[in-house]
């Protein structure tokens, strides 16, 4: 029996009998019990080799034929979002809670949205909101427009006893995505790199981040390179674009044996002189007016105030009444 289990769910075996071989279950013939739990209130859809069981109570059984087949695929899936709205610009999904936020992030996160939520709007109501949970993935990124309404979004990954070991923004990975209005407050404790304060990693030609306020703090414990970023930590695609408007980072960078920082973009692995329209950051009107800057500079100054290309030089960037204290 193999298992498909959407982030955010958990699936035990509760019958006594059965085997686990390199990480694969195997179960005699006759019937076998499931327990499904999780914190949804939207109801999960459960299939054994694709046809849809009835969980009761958390609950499900399915009888094992080898007659019928030797191997079986469970898959528990999330059910259509429960949040208010139709996904339209005139109906946003609306975005009122920390449940709201992480059912969607698993939602798109598991690939139930196979076109990463392209086109559709979403509207951040509430300024009480922290989460630990990112949006997208590098497989299954968000592709939506984000509406933050002038409202603040808390992260919280890590802590200063606990640098986690991944890479971490509220949106881990955004393609041909549009977000606006948004500031984001809290921080960042991770030994890993590329972290950002909005947007892990940029994907594909046109991505908007509009009248947006990163005050997020930054933590890094590495040594060495560690190119994090204020706004975005990687935009290493080939021909990917972000497109800064009306911008301001005004958190923190801090890694005392940290080096190669960007003020807004951690890094850009490729730039293509003779297509520059497409390989690209463009900056207008932003501002880079940290609290504080406590990095390594020991690096022959790789770090940047806006943005970090390859070879930590600032080639395929351009800037339009931008300004830095």
């Amino acid at each position: 029996v193999t298992k498909s289990v959407a982030e955010g769910v958990t699936l035990s075996y509760t019958s006594t009998n059965g085997v686990t071989y390199n990480g694969i279950p195997y179960y005699p013939a006759g019937p076998v019990n499931f327990t499904v739990k999780h914190d949804f209130s939207q109801a999960v859809v459960v299939k054994v080799n694709g046809n849809e069981v009835v969980a009761s109570d958390g609950h499900f059984s399915f009888t094992i034929d080898p007659a019928t087949a030797t191997a079986y695929e469970i898959s528990v899936t999330l059910g259509p979002p429960p949040i208010k709205g139709s996904g339209t610009e005139g109906e946003p999904y609306l975005i009122e809670d920390e449940d709201d936020w992480n059912y969607m992030a698993y939602y798109l996160n598991g690939g139930m949205s196979p076109d990463g939520f392209s086109g559709k709007h979403f509207k951040l109501m509430a300024d009480n909101i922290t989460t630990s949970q990112m949006m997208g993935s590098d497989s299954h990124p968000f592709k939506g427009i984000f509406d933050g309404d002038g409202q603040t979004l808390t992260i919280a990954f890590g802590s200063e006893d606990n640098y986690l070991d991944k890479s971490c923004a509220p949106f881990d990975c955004i393609e041909n995505a549009t977000i606006k209005n948004l500031t984001v407050n809290g921080s960042i404790y991770s030994s890993a790199q590329n972290n950002g304060g909005l947007v892990r990693a940029v994907k594909n030609e046109y991505n908007y981040i509009r009248n947006c306020v990163s005050n997020v703090s930054i933590f890094s414990n590495r040594n060495g390179d560690c190119g994090n970023g204020g706004f975005v930590g990687d935009v290493s695609n080939f021909c990917s674009n972000v497109y800064f408007d009306g911008c301001a980072f005004v958190g923190e960078l801090v890694g005392a044996n940290a080096s190669n920082w960007g003020g807004f973009v951690g890094w850009r692995y490729y730039y293509n002189a003779a297509n520059a329209n497409n390989c690209c950051a463009s900056f207008t009107d932003c501002l880079f007016a940290p609290k504080t800057v406590s990095i390594d500079t020991s690096s022959d100054g790789n770090s940047r105030t806006f943005y970090r290309s390859r070879n930590n030089s600032t080639d395929g960037a351009t800037y339009t009444g931008c300004y830095y204290t």
